[in-house]
C-alpha cells in the first residue's frame, strides 16, 4: 500500500469514524527525538508539504515493524513479543521515498534485532504485507517535489540511539495495545 492511500485510510477513519482495514506494529520515538522530528516537520513551509495542511506533516513519531495484521486477536503476537528481548536502533541520515507526484522525507533507522522482529512477525503472524523489503524509518512529512534537498542538514539525527522495550500493536478498531519486550 503506498504511503499516500496509508494516509487517505487513515484521514477517512478519523473524519468518518470507519476503522482499519489492517492492523500493525510499531515503538513510538523517545520524546526528545519525536519534538524535534515534529518541529523539522513544521519548519517545512506549507506549499512545501504534500497534502492538507496540517495533514502532511507526520505527529505521530514512530517506526513500524509491520503493518497489515489481520486479525485482531493478539494472543500469538503477544508470545512473540514478549519473548523477543529488548534492543537498540539507531538512526540515519534524512533520505525519501520518492514517489510520482510527492516523496516522503524520512529518517532511516538501522538495527539487526528491528528487521529479526520484522521477519518474526511476517513469517508468523497472517498479514497482507505487500512490500518485499523491510526499509525501517521514521516518517518526517510528504514533501512535494519543490523542496529543496540541499537546504537540509540529512545527518541531523545519524548516529541517535533509540531504546526500544516495547511495541505498539494498533487494532482495526483504532485501539491500541502496549505488550513490553523480555
Amino acid at each position: 500500500m503506498k504511503k499516500e492511500t496509508l494516509k487517505t485510510l487513515i484521514k477517512e477513519v478519523i473524519e468518518e469514524g470507519q476503522v482499519y482495514d489492517n492492523g500493525s506494529t510499531q515503538f513510538q520515538m523517545p520524546t526528545n527525538i519525536a519534538d524535534d522530528v515534529i518541529e523539522l516537520g513544521k519548519s517545512i513551509p506549507d506549499d512545501l508539504i504534500y497534502g492538507e495542511g496540517e495533514y502532511g506533516r507526520e505527529t505521530d513519531i514512530h517506526c513500524t515493524v509491520l503493518y497489515g495484521l489481520v486479525s485482531d486477536d493478539l494472543r500469538e503476537l503477544r508470545g512473540i513479543i514478549e519473548a523477543f528481548p529488548k534492543f537498540s536502533v539507531t538512526l540515519g541520515d534524512i533520505s525519501y521515498f520518492e514517489q510520482d507526484d510527492h516523496d516522503v522525507m524520512k529518517i532511516e533507522v538501522h538495527g539487526d534485532k528491528l528487521h529479526e522482529l520484522h521477519h518474526l512477525i511476517d513469517d508468523n503472524i497472517e498479514n497482507v504485507n505487500s512490500f518485499p523489503e523491510y526499509n525501517p524509518h521514521v516518517t518526517i512529512a510528504y514533501v512535494t517535489k519543490d523542496l529543496d534537498r540541499n537546504e537540509l542538514d540529512e545527518t541531523m539525527f545519524n548516529g541517535d540511539s533509540v531504546d526500544v522495550t516495547e511495541i505498539v500493536v494498533s487494532k482495526k478498531d483504532g485501539s491500541t495495545e502496549t505488550i513490553k519486550l523480555q
